[in-house]
């Protein structure tokens, strides 16, 4: 894809550039594999970082369990640690505060 993108901020998205640019930047939770990558009709949601979730029957809640050998990058100021759930939570709250 040809193109340019304003930023590298996934809560500023301004085009299908920038998304594709920040897919090789960010780690989802899960992943979409779409029919006609493997051969059926429809859509799955996989797992990516997490290995599994559950939803309250009322659908108001999901709880993901993630996989244990989640690390960040190698530099500072995360220096390879562990990627925790409080990790996961301060980005899904980063995103819902920036988005409105």
């Amino acid at each position: 894809m040809d193109g340019e993108t304003e930023s590298f901020n996934p809560m500023l998205k301004d085009g299908p550039t920038q998304q594709l640019a920040l897919g090789g930047i960010y780690t989802p939770l899960l992943r979409l594999e779409f029919g006609e990558q493997a051969g059926y009709t429809g859509s799955k949601i996989l797992p990516y970082m997490a290995e599994k979730w559950e939803v309250t029957p009322d659908a108001t809640e999901v709880s993901f369990t993630l996989r244990k050998d989640l690390k960040w990058q190698n530099k500072p100021p995360v220096n390879g640690r562990a990627i925790t759930s409080e990790d996961i939570k301060w980005n899904l709250l980063r995103f819902r505060d920036e988005r409105g």
